[in-house]
């Protein structure tokens, strides 16, 4: 395997296969979580502890991390580092850095806006935040708050219905992510349920599966509670495709900057057509 770290000519299109990376999970399938319990539990029990875990995941309101993004696809494999601020349900900036320190590429969401900066070429393209839009860069239908669920540590819809068999609990997605089947395992940390890994079959058939590791007790800033983090998320979806994210720091419940979410167009960039 071919191992390099990514130049600053090459961020925009690594920026773009690195997301639809982490993404590529979110259009075969829909996620839904648990609190755990013993097999024949009643499916009342199964559906609390899913919409459980779903209130906990939803503590999570904004956020701002660094950290390093490691992508395995095409027999090579990609790291860079990145720096993330975050806004549920869906405003994001996420910037890849270059070797040096400097921002090499952005995507930004907010307000239903999208914009998209290449800093080397000085390029940027800009339209309505929508998964027709993301498709063209990330090159898959999804929705800025999918991505900011699973970066955040759960991604939970509504549940169709919940049961536990031999002591996993399984959920059927709803709404947006109806026709998938969700198998979650959970742990217990000392402010509450916490998603750990999944694996999830989607209504095409195809598969994927993920984990939650090296969990710390971050403080939010917004309410002073605490809230289990994960500093490690791993998504496998096969055939030698796998993306690490590790975050060094992560800051949770603060309140955004006036322009932290800006999506206008900055001095010296040219437009190019989506």
């Amino acid at each position: 395997m071919r191992s390099f770290r990514t130049s600053p000519t090459e961020t925009g299109r690594v920026l773009s296969a690195a997301l639809a990376g982490l993404l590529a999970c979110l259009v075969l399938a829909g996620c839904a979580s648990g609190t755990g319990g013993a097999a024949g539990a009643d499916p009342g029990r199964a559906l609390s502890d899913a919409l459980e875990l779903g209130r906990a995941g939803r503590r999570v309101t904004t956020m701002a991390a660094r950290g390093e993004l490691n992508l395995r696809r095409d027999g090579s494999t990609h790291y860079f580092r990145f720096e993330l601020t975050a806004r549920k349900p869906g405003d994001f900036v996420f910037t890849v850095m270059d070797p040096l320190g400097r921002p090499a590429a952005r995507v930004a969401v907010a307000g239903g806006d999208f914009l998209s900066l290449e800093y080397g070429p000085r390029l940027a393209s800009a339209g309505e935040a929508v998964p027709e839009t993301l498709g063209r860069f990330l090159p898959l239908g999804l929705r800025p708050e999918d991505f900011l669920a699973i970066l955040s540590g759960v991604l939970v819809p509504e549940p169709a219905g919940a049961t536990y068999a031999s002591g996993k609990l399984r959920v059927a997605g709803a709404g947006f992510w109806s026709g998938s089947t969700w198998t979650v395992g959970t742990g217990s940390g000392p402010d509450g349920p916490r998603l750990e890994r999944f694996a999830v079959l989607g209504s095409d058939g195809e598969a994927f599966s993920g984990s939650y590791s090296r969990f710390e007790s971050v403080v939010s800033q917004d309410t002073g509670e605490s809230v289990s983090f994960p500093r490690t998320v791993v998504v496998d979806w096969g055939a030698g495709r796998s993306l690490a994210v590790r975050y060094d720091e992560v800051a949770l419940g603060f309140a955004p900057p006036a322009g932290a979410f800006s999506t206008a167009v900055p001095a010296g960039f040219r437009m190019v057509p989506l």
